[in-house]
């Protein structure tokens, strides 16, 4: 249907919810990961296959329609812990990371653990880093700072609300210090979240911020959230995007 433009996202999720609507323990979903990428792969690159997993077992079975692009669609690794920056640089992938659950500082430190990784893994390519970000893009820097602040909040808070109540959930990692960041996404201020989790301003501001990030974080490139929170109306949610493909991305070609 993309005629070859598609690019295949996929993460195990940080959320057990995910897997408690299926009765699967999230302690599993790592493993469960592993498998499930394994069997995509193999299912788009042979004509037959046959796969035998600890959760799935497969005997000569063949996908159909293949993908148009060969060997397969690019694949992206959604890495929002340690353990994935790792595991996706250990086998070459590239990768998906964001700024919600955590600040830019943080996130900076995984994404060097990532590089670090992916240098001693030796392989011939460079890392690939794309970040999903909010982004909001207005004529006016008054518009543009206030506009997305109700739809941009209502994102983090409900972020927080869903780590707060997973922290408590059976299979999470101590690790991952859920309650801490549940605590600070409830308590952010907008002037903060403008400053570590968003992209936000006229065509001026957002780039230059976007070359901050990429400096910061070795990007390669972003998925833009237009309407995170989903409260902004159509009209301004398409002058956004219109400004930024008018005048944003111009200056990354």
């Amino acid at each position: 249907l993309s005629q070859g433009r598609f690019e295949f996202g996929v993460g195990r999720s940080g959320l057990p919810g995910s897997y408690e609507g299926y009765n699967i323990p999230y302690s599993e979903s790592r493993e469960r990961f592993t498998e499930y990428l394994e069997i995509i792969r193999r299912a788009w690159i042979n004509d037959r296959f046959s796969y035998a997993g600890k959760y799935f077992s497969f005997e000569d079975v063949c996908l159909t329609p293949k993908p148009l692009q060969s060997p397969h669609p690019p694949i992206r690794i959604a890495a929002n812990s340690l353990g994935t920056f790792k595991a996706a640089a250990a086998i070459g992938m590239p990768i998906f990371i964001g700024l919600r659950g955590q600040g830019l500082a943080q996130v900076a430190e995984q994404v060097a653990v990532h590089l670090n990784a992916w240098e001693k893994a030796g392989h011939e390519t460079p890392p690939d880093i794309s970040l999903r970000v909010p982004v909001y893009v207005s004529k006016t820097r008054s518009a543009a700072l206030s506009d997305p602040e109700q739809s941009f909040m209502r994102q983090f808070r409900r972020l927080g609300g869903q780590l707060a109540g997973s922290a408590v959930k059976p299979g999470t990692e101590d690790t991952e210090d859920r309650a801490a960041r549940a605590a600070e996404l409830s308590s952010l201020t907008w002037e903060e979240v403008r400053r570590e989790k968003v992209a936000v301003g006229t065509p001026e501001m957002v780039i230059e911020r976007i070359h901050e990030l990429r400096e910061h974080l070795c990007l390669s490139g972003i998925a833009a959230e237009f309407n995170a929170g989903e409260l902004i109306p159509a009209e301004p949610v398409s002058s956004s995007v219109r400004l930024f493909c008018e005048k944003v991305a111009p200056a990354f070609k």
